[in-house]
Parts: structure tokens; sequence; C-alpha cells
């Protein structure tokens, strides 16, 4: 805070020739810049594992024999899911400073701590973003290391398990985007629904206890799906 203030102090008192001066400042510990720096990981960390998915036929090879065995959890997976075009845009609609890169000014740090108002009641939500930024950069990098190894022919024991891992890694890709981009979105939707916006589209009369609660659980199966990826692949 006392940065961001020298900041605008700086701000008023260079503004010599009645245009403001811009500087380079931008805060590093307030909860919006927290929070606009992990949706940024995750929407770039998914972006990436979306394009490899596309990209890359033997990926696309895994996922559907992952589908051919386990149909109806990929079709319970899919009725809940969000595109990541729409978690994109309510990201930045919650956070216009979103991949910004324009100057710090001073309208800038009003705009921060309006929206660290905000976020200091949605503890859950900003706590959810924060490991949703660890986790999807943790598959993303598995799954860049790997996908190398799908053109491989095993040539030991511990080499055709470590591919039968690979193929369930890859395999659950498509799982694994849509369940990240449907638990960023309920992130989102929290810190908005406390923000009781009208750019809402969705019901609104939710209670605020059932949506901390949807978080809650959010968190809870990103855990149990990341334990799972770690040590459940062979």
């Amino acid at each position: 805070a006392a940065c961001a203030l020298v900041s605008v102090f700086d701000l008023l008192s260079s503004n010599l020739s009645g245009q403001p001066r811009m500087t380079e400042y931008k805060p590093l510990f307030t909860y919006t810049s927290m929070a606009t720096r992990d949706l940024d990981d995750i929407i770039r960390n998914l972006t990436s594992l979306s394009l490899l998915m596309k990209n890359n036929e033997q990926v696309s090879e895994c996922i559907d024999k992952m589908w051919q065995q386990h149909q109806n959890t990929f079709a319970d997976m899919s009725s809940m899911s969000v595109d990541l075009g729409k978690v994109n845009s309510l990201a930045h609609d919650l956070f216009p400073g979103l991949n910004a890169s324009h100057p710090w000014e001073a309208k800038d740090f009003y705009a921060d701590h309006n929206t660290s108002i905000i976020l200091a009641d949605c503890n859950a939500a900003q706590t959810l973003l924060a490991d949703l930024s660890r986790a999807s950069k943790h598959y993303l990098e598995s799954f860049e290391a790997g996908i190398g190894g799908l053109a491989l022919e095993p040539a030991s024991t511990k080499d055709r398990r470590a591919k039968k891992s690979l193929i369930r890694l890859c395999g659950v890709s498509k799982l694994a985007l849509e369940f990240y981009c449907m638990a960023t979105y309920v992130a989102l939707f929290a810190i908005e629904h406390h923000n009781n916006s009208s750019r809402l589209h969705v019901d609104c009369n939710l209670d605020r206890a059932d949506v901390i609660k949807a978080v809650e659980r959010s968190r809870m199966t990103l855990s149990t799906f990341d334990v799972y990826l770690s040590n459940n692949m062979e």
C-alpha cells in the first residue's frame, strides 16, 4: 500500500506539462495482483494444453481409447464442461488488468484497490485459483515432457510400464482440461456472485453458502485429481 501511495504521489508531482506521468510500477502483493497472476498462468497453461491436444494425432488416439473405456465418465464431465473461451472472457471481465501491457497509472491503483476489497471476502475462490495455477502447470509440464515418448517402442518391461502410464496421462487430458476450466469458472463465478454484478447470465438467486460450498468441493476434487495423476497412473 505504501509503494502504491508513493507511486500515486509521484504521478501527481510529476505532472509538470499538464500530462500525467506514467510509471512502470505494478503491485505484487495485493489480492487483485495475486489473483491476476494466477489467472494469467491458468489461462496460458490451459491454452497450451488445448493446442497440444488438437495438434497431436497420437494424443487424440489416446483420448479416443480412454473415451471408449470410460464413456460414462466422459459424458458426465462433458455435461458440466465450460469452454475455455468463456472462462477467458469472464476472467477479463472481472480483471481488466489481465495481460495488460500499458504502464501503471493512478486509475489502475483505484481499480486494483476496489477489486481487492471484493476479493478480501472471497478467500476460498482465491485459494482455488492458486491451487489451479499450480495444478495446471504441473499437468502441462508432465504432458509436454511425455508426449514425445508416444512414438517410441518400449524395449523393456520398465519402458512398457512407463509408456502405459504416459498413454493414460494423455488419455485423460480432455477430462483434465474440462475439469480445470470448470473449476476456474467456479472460482470466477464465486467472485462475480459476491460482487452482485448484473453481468451474470445465470441464476443469481443462489445462496452465498451454496456458492462457497461449490468452491470448496472444487478444491477437494482438484486435490483428489492431482493425487491420482501423481500416484495412480500405473
